[in-house]
Formats: C-alpha cells, structure tokens, sequence
C-alpha cells in the first residue's frame, strides 16, 4: 500500500495568517501532519509556510518656508502627512510616509539627565545645574537652527540613623545582623542610577554584673 506525502507551499504577507488542517499559522516555517491511510500506511502532509515582509517607512523633514521638498517624484511645499502605496514583487503592502513640516526655524530638543555632583557638556559648555539651555545657529540653507537641552539633575540621597542596643543583643539592619558598635553603609541604585547611602551609627551598650559578697552570723539579716 503506497504511503503518501503532500507539499503544500504557502506564502502570506506579514500579518496575516493561515488556516492549515485546522490550526492558524502566522510564522514561516515548516510544519507537519501525519495521519494513518485508511489501510494502515503513513500519509504526511506538510506545509512550508513563507511570511513575506510587509514595509511601513516613515521619515520626517522640515523645510523653511517658501522651499519645496521633492520626495517620490513629488514635490512639495505645504506641511502634511503624505504617503505612498506600493506592492512589492511578493504581492505585499509598502508604505512610505512622509511628515513634511514647513517652519520658519529648525528646532532640536533633547532631553539629559545627570546625577548630582556630575557634569554634562553639552554644544561645548559644561553644565552642572538643572535647566532648559538654548544655542542658536543659522542653517546652510538660511534658517534658523535653535538647540534646546533640557537638563535634569537627579539627587543622590544620604540616610543616617543611630541606633543603640545592649550588649549581648543584635540589630538587624538591611537584611544583616550587627553586634558590635560601629559606623555601617549601604549603597543602592536609584531608578534614576543616582547613589543611595544608607548609612547606620549603631551603640552597643555595656551590661553591668555588680558581686557583693556579704556574710552574716544566723539569725542576722542585711
């Protein structure tokens, strides 16, 4: 009895799916599905499933006003959202989108963040404090070109605290045991990835044992 072995070749965009001998299948790959002939023999069926890309490219331009901006043999002068469709050899979409900004100044901001005590230097300056900074410059094509850094300065903590405990106990602290008198640091991380000291002043206090040693005659008392 022959055995039998079914090649089914697929190929999808990405995104979309496949329904194959009851199952959905989005990623590429070959998959399998035995069965038993009605007279016992293997009967294979399998899938090579290709997922073609799918293209979504978007880019942003600003120009000065009164300039033109040509972009897929188009041009144009007017700020929007502009997109272009097409098919690629496999059948699937490609999108290219532009955002055209038509602005009389070019503006550049970025964000930065340093911890306290540290320096950044930034468009040849070096700053230590938090605050919005701005240089100016004029553009190759006449327009002006503002930077704007918007400087963070995040804190570093310090925490002290005493403690005191007698001699013969223990403190617990940060998750350890102390005994002994002593000035003990721990160091931790901020979310921001400053330092965070904690730092523990422990006193151990001295237990007193006073013998007196006394004798009476019976009868007596002290």
């Amino acid at each position: 009895y022959p055995t039998y072995v079914t090649l089914s070749e697929v190929e999808v965009c990405q995104g979309e799916t496949y329904n194959w001998q009851g199952n959905t299948y989005a990623t590429a790959g070959t998959y399998t599905k035995p069965y038993t002939s009605i007279n016992g023999c293997d009967s294979i069926y399998i899938l090579e499933l290709t997922v073609n890309p799918t293209y979504s490219t978007s880019e942003n331009q600003a120009i000065c006003q009164g300039s033109t901006y040509t972009w897929h043999g188009t041009t144009y002068s007017s700020p929007g959202v502009y997109t272009k469709n097409y098919t690629t050899i496999n059948g699937c979409d490609s999108t290219f989108t532009l955002n055209l900004t038509t602005i009389p100044t070019y503006a550049f901001s970025e964000d930065q963040s340093i911890c306290e005590g540290e320096t950044v230097t930034w468009q040849g300056t070096t700053y230590t404090t938090a605050g919005i900074y701005t240089k100016t410059y004029i553009s190759s094509g006449g327009c002006d070109s503002t930077y704007t850094l918007n400087l963070e300065v995040n804190p570093e903590y310090s925490f002290t605290e005493s403690h005191a405990i007698c001699e013969g106990e223990s403190y617990l602290w940060q998750g350890t045991a102390y005994t002994t008198a002593g000035t003990y640091t721990r160091t931790y991380t901020t979310i921001n990835g400053c330092d965070s000291i904690l730092t523990l002043n422990l006193t151990v206090y001295p237990t007193y044992v006073t013998l007196s040693e006394v004798e009476v005659c019976q009868g007596e008392t002290y």
